[in-house]
C-alpha cells in the first residue's frame, strides 16, 4: 500500500461518518433546526431507508440527484440519504427563475429531483424540458423530522 492509498483509506464518506457516529453515540443530537432535534441514531435510520429507496429507483454510484429546498431537517435527511446511496447531491438555488432551473438541472444530469412543496408548480411548468429527470419527489416539510415511513412525507409528482 502506498502512502497515498493509506491516506485515502482513512477518509470517511459522508454516509460512513453518520454510521460510525450513530454506533458510538446514538443518542447524541446530530442536528437542531428551530425547536426540532434529530439524534445520530434517528438520522442514520432515516438516511439508510431513504438511500435504499433512491437506489431502488435507479440511482447508481456517482449519479446526480437535484435538491431544491430551503433549510430544514428534511433537507439534511435528503442530503445524507443521497450520500449514503452513493449518489451525488446537486443543491439548486430555490431563488432561480424557471429558465435558470432548466439550465442547471439539465447540465447537472440529475436523474431525480427532491423539491419542497412550494416549488411544485414551477417544476411542473418546466418538467417536459427536463429529459434526464426520471422522478420528481415533493418533500412535504413538517415541523418535525421525517418519520421512518418516508412515503408519508414525500409524494411523487
Amino acid at each position: 500500500m502506498t502512502s497515498t492509498s493509506i491516506q485515502m483509506s482513512k477518509q470517511l464518506l459522508l454516509g460512513e461518518l453518520i454510521r460510525r457516529t450513530a454506533h458510538k453515540t446514538p443518542d447524541r443530537v446530530a442536528f437542531i433546526y428551530d425547536n426540532n432535534r434529530i439524534t445520530y441514531h434517528e438520522l442514520e435510520e432515516r438516511t439508510i431507508h431513504l438511500a435504499g429507496w433512491i437506489q431502488r429507483n435507479g440511482i447508481d454510484i456517482g449519479d446526480k440527484v437535484g435538491v431544491i429546498s430551503k433549510n430544514s431537517l428534511s433537507l439534511i435527511e435528503v442530503i445524507f440519504g443521497i450520500a449514503h446511496s452513493g449518489g451525488v447531491s446537486v443543491p439548486i438555488n430555490f431563488r432561480l427563475v424557471p429558465e435558470e432551473l432548466v439550465y442547471i438541472i439539465n447540465n447537472s444530469d440529475s436523474k431525480i429531483l427532491f423539491i419542497e412543496e412550494e416549488y411544485e408548480d414551477t417544476i411542473l411548468s418546466i418538467k417536459n424540458r427536463l429529459p434526464n429527470v426520471k422522478e420528481v419527489i415533493v418533500m412535504v416539510i413538517r415541523n418535525q423530522p421525517i418519520l421512518s415511513n418516508m412515503m408519508r412525507f414525500f409524494k411523487r409528482m
